[in-house]
C-alpha cells in the first residue's frame, strides 16, 4: 500500500466485442476511475517530440525493437515474455 494515496489510470485494450463500449463493464461500478483505451496524445505535437528525443539520442529506438522472421513468431513470443526485447517485429517475407 502506497504511503500516500495516489492517481491510478486503468489502460487496456478490450477484446473485439467490447470496443463498441467505452463504458466496459469492468469500469461501471466506478464511474470517477479515469480510463485510457488507446492513449491520449496529439500525434501531432507527440511524433515530433518523440523524433527529438531520438535525435538528441534520449529515446534508444534501437535498442527496444527486434526483428523476427515470421517464421520464428514463436521465440518473438518466448523473448518477450522473457523479457529480451521490449517491441518484438515480424517480418513478412515476400
Amino acid at each position: 500500500m502506497p504511503a500516500s494515496p495516489g492517481d491510478l489510470l486503468h489502460s487496456r485494450q478490450q477484446p473485439e466485442r467490447d470496443r463498441s463500449d467505452p463504458g466496459h463493464e469492468s469500469s461501471k461500478d466506478r464511474p470517477n476511475r479515469p480510463r485510457c483505451i488507446q492513449g491520449d496524445s496529439i500525434p501531432q505535437q507527440f511524433i515530433p517530440q518523440l523524433i527529438d528525443l531520438h535525435r538528441a539520442g534520449k529515446l534508444p529506438v534501437e535498442r527496444l525493437v527486434t526483428f523476427y522472421n515470421f517464421t520464428d513468431i514463436n521465440q518473438a513470443i518466448a523473448d518477450s515474455i522473457a523479457g529480451k526485447t521490449i517491441k518484438p517485429v515480424l517480418r513478412m517475407q515476400e
